[in-house]
């Protein structure tokens, strides 16, 4: 009790958000070690690699604690949790779109200003898997779009502008999440029949992610949800 009264209100907000300030210093510090390399970098190596994996597990893993929240409150009473579940999305959001754009324009995104026009070149193609013969890749850009409509409204101007087609809109991330564990359990299964590549990904993250995803989802469904409680 005492430890609660020295604590602000907002303590789980506070520290969740700081948090992702840190996972943003390191994505940062990782950014500023790679050299400027033109898009797509689907078969990055070494840092440049490690910054893609990192903005997208995290974009990921976030989507996934933001879909945790309402389970928790409803099944667990822990209300205080609903707090940081819009800072869960959006940041979720931020890690996939840079993600998404280093992807695609590369890293001379962050040296170079026309590789940003540049870029607007490579967005068709990443919806059109056989041009790219990478065939994940759209369903990451299919989650990532989903999600852009979900952020532009994460405020209250838009839910009373909306207002009972808010909650319908929002409904898109049911969608979204599944297909960015399909994205990421693609890419493992891929990059396993192309031995030309390297070594291919273990399945076990990605399993593990299928698996926690269908749970999200199915403690949504009305007969399970009402089990539950």
């Amino acid at each position: 009790m005492r430890v609660q009264r020295l604590l602000p209100q907002n303590w789980l907000w506070l520290s969740v958000n700081g948090l992702m300030l840190l996972l943003v210093a390191w994505a940062i510090w990782l950014a500023s070690m790679v050299s400027p390399q033109s898009g797509p970098l689907f078969f990055a190596e070494g840092v440049v690699k490690r910054l893609l994996l990192f903005t997208g597990k995290t974009a990921l893993i976030l989507l996934m604690l933001s879909l945790c929240c309402t389970p928790a409150a409803r099944f667990l009473g822990w209300r205080r949790v609903l707090t940081v579940r819009k800072s869960l999305g959006l940041w979720a959001f931020g890690f996939a779109a840079v993600h998404g754009l280093f992807v695609l324009g590369g890293t001379e995104l962050l040296s170079t200003p026309t590789a940003w026009w540049r870029l607007r070149l490579q967005v068709p193609s990443i919806f059109y898997p056989s041009s790219l013969k990478i065939p994940y890749a759209s369903y990451g850009a299919l989650a990532l779009v989903l999600l852009i409509p979900l952020a532009l409204t994460s405020n209250r101007v838009a839910m009373r502008w909306l207002g009972k087609n808010w909650k319908r809109l929002h409904r898109l991330v049911y969608l979204a999440l599944p297909l960015a564990v399909y994205h990421y359990w693609y890419r493992a299964d891929f990059l396993a029949s192309q031995p030309a590549l390297g070594k291919p990904p273990a399945y076990g993250q990605p399993w593990l992610f299928v698996l926690l995803a269908g749970l999200l989802l199915l403690v949504r469904v009305p007969v399970v949800s009402r089990q539950l409680r």
